[in-house]
């Protein structure tokens, strides 16, 4: 999911999905549990690593 992150500049959850190929349901509840960590931020849909990751 990292990688999928950075390599793309921020992703929505449909292209995270099919980045990692699987179902988007999966790549939201990542998301949301790295968002929850503080490591992803959600910015109009799209995914970004936040600067505590960096």
């Amino acid at each position: 999911m990292i990688e999928t992150l950075v390599e793309a500049d921020g992703a929505r959850v449909a292209e995270a999905a099919e980045s990692l190929d699987v179902a988007p349901s999966i790549a939201y509840d990542h998301l949301q549990t790295l968002r929850s960590e503080g490591y992803v931020l959600n910015k109009g849909g799209l995914y970004y690593l936040s600067d505590q990751y960096l």
